[in-house]
């Protein structure tokens, strides 16, 4: 199932809040990588 764009932007924040920790950010960074690298 794929998210549009509208859906997924709804979905950001509640994604990030579940994250927590020392990790957050680079698991953040490591997903929003991915997501440029995958639009090239």
């Amino acid at each position: 199932m794929e998210l549009s764009q509208t859906d997924f932007l709804g979905a950001a924040p509640v994604n990030v809040q579940a994250m927590h920790g020392a990790h957050r950010l680079p698991t953040l960074l490591k997903r929003v990588d991915a997501l440029c690298r995958a639009k090239t």
